[in-house]
């Protein structure tokens, strides 16, 4: 199925990218463990909700891997915790947490996770040990910050200003 011409992007503005180039586009063959954020900061499934709220506000993080006897078991969200000046934390995480959540090995490809996280909708990835213990997490923002990085070093410069096709604008 071809895309109508609007929606298309100028065979020129791929090249330029370098994704089809024939070279190897070497920021999507990275591994995410090189690119995650290293022991990211974790809670108990048994704490209460007052804690990982104030944990996430504290760290300024919107997601929180949950643990029970050191393994991965949840994730937890700032969505997850209600709101609200009548709302009630002294619930236990693992009332709240999302249970199963996305997880990839360490040598797992930069292009899978983006993969997964567009076609799922996913915004975290952790990053396991075999035996499901927590390594690292790997965020939409970390995504957002590889392809920052990739279309700087890729683009001509002209001092960060571009169309939507990529293409400078004076």
């Amino acid at each position: 199925m071809r895309l109508p011409r609007k929606l298309r992007v100028p065979t020129r503005t791929i090249r330029r990218i370098g994704r089809w180039q024939g070279s190897p586009n070497t920021d999507c063959m990275r591994h995410i463990s090189e690119l995650m954020t290293h022991n990211p900061q974790t809670i108990g499934c048994d704490q209460r909700l007052d804690v990982a709220l104030a944990m996430m506000r504290a760290l300024e993080i919107r997601h929180l891997p949950v643990l029970e006897d050191g393994k991965l078991v949840g994730l937890l969200t700032d969505g997850d915790v209600p709101a609200g000046p009548d709302a009630s934390l002294t619930a236990r995480v693992s009332e709240r947490m999302r249970p199963g959540p996305y997880t990839v090995a360490p040598d797992t490809s930069l292009d899978e996770v983006a993969e997964m996280f567009a076609t799922c909708k996913f915004e975290v990835a952790f990053v396991v040990a075999p035996g499901d213990h927590v390594l690292g997490v790997f965020t939409t923002v970390d995504l957002a910050r590889v392809l920052v990085n990739t279309l700087k070093a890729k683009l001509p410069s002209n001092d960060g200003h571009f169309n939507r096709w990529g293409h400078p604008v004076d």
